[in-house]
């Protein structure tokens, strides 16, 4: 899972945010569960590439994986929309 984690943060700050979000398919399809830094890190990538629909889809996942509450998940929402 940290791997998994790693190298979609990389790719979510570093670029290309495509392969964050290729690598978190990988991961969805491979079994893996999502935990907050994989959102935080997807979200973020969802942003920099301005992927609207991704991003909402996201959304709509990390609430039904129950992290509607987290504070850290939450900021990655609204994070690159105030930087717009």
């Amino acid at each position: 899972m940290i791997s998994w984690n790693t190298l979609i943060s990389g790719y979510a700050k570093y670029g290309p945010a495509e392969e964050a979000l290729c690598l978190l398919e990988q991961m969805e399809m491979m079994g893996f569960p999502l935990d907050a830094v994989t959102y935080i890190s997807v979200l973020n990538a969802c942003g920099s590439k301005a992927d609207i629909l991704k991003g909402q889809y996201l959304h709509a996942k990390a609430i039904e994986d129950g992290f509607d509450g987290n504070v850290f998940v939450g900021n990655s929402l609204i994070e690159k929309r105030k930087n717009k």
